[in-house]
């Protein structure tokens, strides 16, 4: 689909869209400014690593289809739970391992082509699909560690601040 496209102009546009979501979270909940400068610069640096995670993923759509590089976003509860674990101390239960068994046997089974010439790897969508995932759980931890602490919408704002920082530059 986005073979004759460029993604630059959809990730400033949707990234500079998130301006109008900043207003109205601040309207809807003004003291979004009472957070301390390490929890807002880390909301503002998750944002901008959501437009990364964007980015990775409409270059992906730029190098195959659609069917073959959405399943691979089912990777990024994989790397939130290793992170969730490791930095919130949650726990993993049976079934979140099991499905992360069942996501890593498919993306493996996805990620070769068969043709005539035999079986290639499609490694550089591959790793822009776990990066785009990686980037996304990084993302969702930053904002639950904060949000958390600071509320839903305040670390949404902030959130927002680095999306639209990034739609800037």
């Amino acid at each position: 689909y986005l073979k004759e496209k460029n993604i630059g102009s959809i990730v400033i546009l949707s990234s500079l869209f998130s301006g109008a979501g900043a207003q109205i979270v601040f309207l809807i909940q003004s003291d979004v400014f009472d957070v301390s400068l390490v929890q807002g610069s880390a909301l503002v640096a998750s944002g901008m690593l959501s437009v990364a995670a964007a980015v990775c993923y409409l270059h992906a759509l730029e190098m195959d289809e659609a069917s073959f590089v959405a399943p691979f976003y089912l990777t990024a509860p994989i790397f939130a739970y290793f992170l969730g674990y490791f930095i919130l101390g949650e726990t993993i239960t049976l079934a979140q391992a099991i499905g992360s068994v069942v996501i890593i046997v498919g993306a493996l089974a996805l990620s070769f082509e068969f043709g005539l010439r035999g079986m290639r790897f499609k490694q550089t969508v591959v790793a822009l699909m776990l990066g785009a995932s990686s980037l996304s759980a990084v993302n969702g931890i930053i904002f639950k560690l904060i949000a958390v602490d600071r509320g839903f919408l305040a670390s949404l704002f902030w959130g927002f601040v680095g999306q639209v920082i990034t739609g800037w530059t």
